[in-house]
């Protein structure tokens, strides 16, 4: 042992003690800046400041020093950016972790740097709500590390400190001390729902152990055939649990006239009142976008003048077929007369179906902007439980790429991953029943410039006129109206969308509305 005499100054070789002033021995500027740091040499230690020592110390070193703080040099005395809690840490100096507190207990170590003063620390049991518990820090002044001990052996807890200044940064850990065992009631880090699913069972996890049942978790433990119509069952996939009109008891399916009201006998009771009357005939007419023309019969075109243009129409539209409307369970979801709610077997599927850029992948609340590998992505989902079997990839109706997915077995959603950053696609479902939907979407992940050539999900034509057009993508602008959009779909359906805009678009500059109209319904009389 060294005298405070030898300390002091004539025995540095052999009292070599960090803190003593002298730099000897074993120490140098990593094992003990306070008496080796030297300015010059690259690290910010010791009593250097960006004052003292402007060449080791400087805001974006990685080092919060004396001299800045949060506001001054928030990239390196931001609170929440350093925050961290780790289960173990070197609470005496001796160079070795210490995984256990003194009274033996398990404790978590809370650092960050910035000089923000902890006003509240919120936690919870292990395996119960994280924000059971809170504790008034404002007393006893840290402001940039604090242990909590007394915890159990393995702990794992989720941890919420709130800063004076109101903000709050939230992080998981678990205690280092010990060992858990199956049955003490908290999922430890050397368990998991396989080996100890007593304690480790969790809702969510894609797993029916433990307690659960399709009552307290219908997302983990759905069965077809146990009576229980929960989690993503529905009529369609498990009629034997589920109907399409739970809430009527007289129907287990829409039929005509929906759930909730009876099928009518009388043939054209389209209202389903039971009387065939004048209101079926005008539900009809605004089924099919007719207008009562009473007053001008003859005015086909509705412009309330009875001529040529009249005649134009019925002759344009002479010996035609009619389609007879089907009816619900055909395969085919009638325009007119049905919906995904009056048939959602044969509309659900095309009507319900969406793709978008980004979803929560992993199911924990937060919005996923890129897949698990870092790139970009698209989701699509749907309902009615129809099998896809084609997607097609589109860019500005160039088809791309074309993917056989009838052996994935897709009846419901999918992720297609492996795309790049803001890539904007039009992608082309077709259902085994050979109906197809058509539906754009780019991808959340990375960010997007105007100018780049694709309009990006951040940019319109308002923002970026260069990439972005002024209709959204699967609609093109009215011949006569440059402000009105209208859907890709009207053009080569069979209805002439022509100079007299019958049904309200005048598309004749897309090669005559895609071979609808002929000639003299889209030339000027």
């Amino acid at each position: 042992l060294c005298t405070a005499a030898e300390e002091a100054s004539t025995w540095p070789q052999v009292c070599d003690t960090c803190g003593d002033g002298w730099c000897t021995g074993g120490e140098d500027v990593s094992t003990c800046p306070q008496d080796c740091a030297s300015c010059g040499d690259g690290l910010c230690t010791g009593d250097e400041t960006a004052a003292t020592c402007p060449g080791d110390c400087f805001c974006g070193d990685g080092v919060c020093d004396p001299s800045e703080d949060s506001e001054a040099c928030p990239v390196d005395c931001d609170c929440v950016e350093t925050f961290t809690v780790t289960g173990s840490t070197d609470r005496d100096g001796d160079g070795i972790s210490d995984p256990c507190w003194e009274d033996g207990s398990g404790y978590v170590f809370f650092n960050w740097q910035g000089g923000c003063l902890a006003t509240e620390l919120i936690f919870g049991l292990a395996g119960g709500d994280p924000s059971e518990f809170s504790l008034d820090l404002r007393g006893y002044g840290f402001t940039e590390r604090f242990w909590f001990f007394g915890l159990g052996n393995y702990d794992c807890r989720q941890y919420t400190v709130i800063f004076e200044d109101g903000r709050s940064v939230t992080a998981s850990a678990c205690t280092d001390c010990g060992t858990g065992e199956c049955g003490d009631g908290a999922c430890n880090p050397n368990e998991d729902v396989g080996s100890c699913p007593q304690d480790c069972t969790t809702c969510g996890d894609g797993l029916c152990t433990g307690d659960e049942d399709a009552v307290d978790c219908p997302g983990d433990c759905t069965i077809c055939g146990d009576g229980l119509c929960t989690g993503d069952e529905d009529a369609a996939d498990c009629p034997a649990d589920c109907d399409f009109c739970p809430d009527d008891p007289n129907k287990t399916e829409p039929g005509n006239c929906g759930c909730g009201t009876p099928e009518t006998s009388v043939f054209g009771d389209v209202n389903c009142d039971g009387v065939l009357d004048i209101n079926d005939a005008r539900l009809l007419n605004e089924q099919f976008g007719i207008e009562e023309t009473s007053p001008c019969p003859g005015d086909v075109n509705r412009d309330g003048v009875v001529d040529g243009m009249d005649l134009g129409v019925v002759l344009g539209a002479w010996g035609l077929p009619c389609e007879v409307p089907g009816v619900c369970g055909d395969g085919v979801c009638d325009d007119y007369l049905e919906d995904p709610a009056s048939c959602p077997r044969d509309c659900g599927c095309v009507e319900s179906l969406s793709v978008t850029g980004s979803t929560d992948v992993d199911g924990d609340g937060i919005l996923d902007l890129c897949y698990s590998d870092g790139s970009g992505y698209f989701f699509v989902q749907w309902e009615g439980g129809c099998l896809v079997t084609t997607l097609a990839v589109e860019v500005g109706g160039e088809e791309l790429y074309v993917y056989d997915l009838t052996d994935n077995e897709f009846t419901e959603q999918f992720f297609m991953s492996g795309q790049g950053e803001y890539v904007c696609y039009e992608l082309v479902v077709t259902f085994e029943d050979g109906r197809t939907v058509t539906r754009s979407a780019c991808t959340g992940c990375g960010t997007g410039e105007c100018g780049d050539g694709t309009c990006n999900a951040n940019e319109d034509f308002t923002t970026c006129p260069d990439d972005c057009d002024f209709c959204p993508a699967g609609y093109v602008e009215d011949c006569a109206d440059a402000e009105e959009c209208h859907s890709t779909d009207w053009i080569g359906d069979g209805y002439c969308d022509g100079l007299a805009q019958q049904w309200g678009a005048n598309l004749c500059c897309y090669e005559e509305d895609g071979g609808d109209c002929d000639e003299f319904e889209c030339s000027p009389i």
